[in-house]
């Protein structure tokens, strides 16, 4: 998720790159086929091209109206996030001294939970890369000890385990004295809710949505994609032969919207261009 919902040029236009690089192929090609090699017969009608494309706009329209839901439900997910864990703090400043070890080992959990809820979703049910878990047990390094790291990195669900670790150090204050039995029920109350959070998160992001519904919507943005370029060249050679290659940009354009407009809300939580607002999500002020 990112924080900052601002989005540059290049973020939109290069998302992904390979995506990119294909429409500007697929725009080129033919326009300089028709312009340069005098292939003429390539050209078909605008009508239509004109009507896969009015189609498909239905179909892409009535998928994104269930995927906007869903990625504004991540959005609210993201604040509550945001909200649960400044107040996890606040609480522990007031219930537990700073002298004593357990205040830093609790803050420090919550920023480690925070760094492993955003890892698992953004590779849920794709095994990461080993530089990918480096990277990550390097962030986490930080704020939990190594022998204790390793163990939370083994088990399958890494951020919900290091919740349970939260409420083990909370129960050993309750023993030993340092917290009152309404602190002890309150800091567990909070837990309950990050976990419900997280386990929120992970239901979107395991969300999938009608298959085949989805493929026809891919077929149908693919086909209009294909066919674009040679209906825009026809109806530009009827402006001129100088304005053929006006064929690349519009024909980019149209394509680009399209294909953005079908991978907006698939994954909420991948760090992508559609990411609800998380892409810091570890960098958040606790």
């Amino acid at each position: 998720m990112k924080t900052d919902n601002e989005k540059n040029v290049k973020e939109y236009f290069f998302w992904p790159e390979q995506i990119s690089y294909t429409l500007v192929l697929w725009a080129v090609i033919p326009t300089l086929l028709y312009q340069y090699f005098n292939m003429k017969w390539i050209v078909i009608p605008w009508i239509p091209v004109a009507l896969v494309g009015i189609t498909t706009a239905i179909v892409v329209a009535m998928k994104n109206t269930q995927m906007q839901k869903r990625l504004a439900d991540a959005g609210l997910i993201w604040n509550n996030i945001i909200t649960q864990s400044t107040d996890w703090n606040t609480t522990v400043q007031h219930f537990i001294p700073k002298s004593n070890s357990a205040y830093k080992t609790l803050v420090h959990n919550q920023y480690a939970w925070i760094m492993l809820l955003r890892f698992q979703l953004k590779h849920n049910n794709n095994q990461p890369g080993p530089a990918a878990m480096q990277a990550l047990k390097n962030e986490l390094a930080n704020y939990i000890a190594p022998e204790r790291l390793n163990d939370i990195l083994l088990q399958k669900n890494s951020a919900k385990q290091l919740i349970a670790l939260q409420s083990v150090i909370i129960k050993e204050l309750y023993n030993n004295q340092q917290i009152t039995n309404q602190q002890y029920i309150e800091m567990l109350r909070k837990l309950a809710d990050l976990y419900d959070l997280q386990q929120q998160c992970e239901k979107i992001t395991n969300y999938t949505p009608n298959g085949f519904f989805s493929r026809i919507n891919l077929v149908m943005i693919r086909l209009f994609i294909i066919l674009l370029p040679f209906g825009l060249i026809n109806e530009f050679r009827k402006l001129g032969s100088d304005f053929v290659l006006l064929t690349i940009p519009f024909c980019l354009l149209i394509s680009c919207v399209f294909t953005l407009i079908e991978r907006t809300a698939k994954k909420p939580f991948d760090l992508g261009l559609n990411d609800s607002s998380a892409q810091k999500l570890a960098k958040i002020e606790l």
